[in-house]
């Protein structure tokens, strides 16, 4: 463990090798579980889009960046990395190895040309954290609803199993006036993989110029999440309402764009954003709270 006499300048911050999977499950797992780290290694790992904090010749800290797709508004088409699962071993948390990673996260993602790179916080408080540790800023936005009992509609929404694929092309056609990260196939793939492995799946209506599209996910602790749900001429209501049919649960919590909020639901600051030094023109006024999409959480 780092004592009070030693800081994060006996750290060296790296890229990951290969060979150090095992070292970073060990890290992974006290911090998110079991289980998806088997579908992340296999899916998405890339050691040169990996940093770790190696304290003493252990790796000590570590984080990801995702290649997910583009950052996507009326101005700008720019290719988007995410940073995820940033973490650091038990005994070794508290002690900045967090922030160092995320800002060499930072680093490497523009050096590997992607010209935003957004993080969603796992709590609301460490946005100010990494506002004051990074150049990362509040820039995404959601409408969340919560429910401890069975939503009551009387609509039916007939909804239909989807590939990612599928899903990709509601998706945009339904985001299309919003700000966001366009997701790419293997974002979504990876999305997918999570659901089967936890219970839950994508949806969508009609034909895939549809009115609605959703992600649901169920949760180890038996809540239900519906990660994200677009529509257009349908309500919201009634779609819960024919998940929750599906997916029966004591509580759910569904997440949408938030200019979709409806008088039950709040709207919170869900992700954030930097642009590349070199990416010139780019607009930081908050139009139509741009809209994050999943988070893989």
């Amino acid at each position: 463990m780092i004592n009070d006499r030693e800081s994060v300048s006996d750290v060296i911050i790296r890229r990951a090798r290969s060979d150090e999977i095992p070292d970073l499950i060990k890290i992974w797992k006290p911090a998110f579980g079991s289980g998806d780290d088997k579908i992340f290694y296999r899916h998405f790992f890339d050691p040169e889009l990996c940093v770790v904090a190696v304290y003493k010749n252990t790796p000590a800290a570590a984080g990801y960046i995702l290649p997910v797709g583009t950052y996507t508004s009326h101005e700008f088409t720019l290719p988007c990395g995410m940073i995820y699962a940033v973490a650091a071993l038990p005994e070794y948390r508290n002690r900045g190895l967090g922030s160092a990673v995320v800002r060499e996260l930072i680093s490497t993602g523009f050096i590997k040309g992607y010209d935003v790179i957004v993080l969603s916080p796992s709590s609301d408080g460490l946005f100010e954290f990494y506002s004051a540790r990074s150049c990362l800023r509040d820039w995404f936005y959601v409408c969340e609803q919560k429910f401890n009992s069975l939503p009551v509609s009387d609509q039916t929404v007939p909804l239909a199993v989807c590939s990612p694929e599928e899903y990709a092309l509601v998706r945009e056609g339904l985001l299309s006036d919003i700000p966001h990260i366009a997701l790419d196939n293997k974002a979504l793939t990876y999305q997918h993989l999570l659901c089967g492995f936890y219970g839950g799946g994508f949806y969508r209506t009609g034909s895939l110029s549809g009115s609605a599209c959703a992600v649901v996910e169920k949760q180890e602790d038996g809540s239900v999440w519906v990660k994200e749900l677009l529509t257009k001429d349908i309500r919201k209501a009634d779609i819960i309402s024919s998940i929750a049919a599906m997916y029966p649960a004591d509580e759910y919590l569904v997440r949408s764009p938030s200019p979709a909020c409806e008088t039950d639901a709040v709207t919170r600051r869900f992700g954030m954003l930097t642009v590349s030094p070199g990416k010139t023109g780019f607009s930081f006024a908050n139009y139509a709270k741009p809209y994050y999409g999943l988070a893989f959480d």
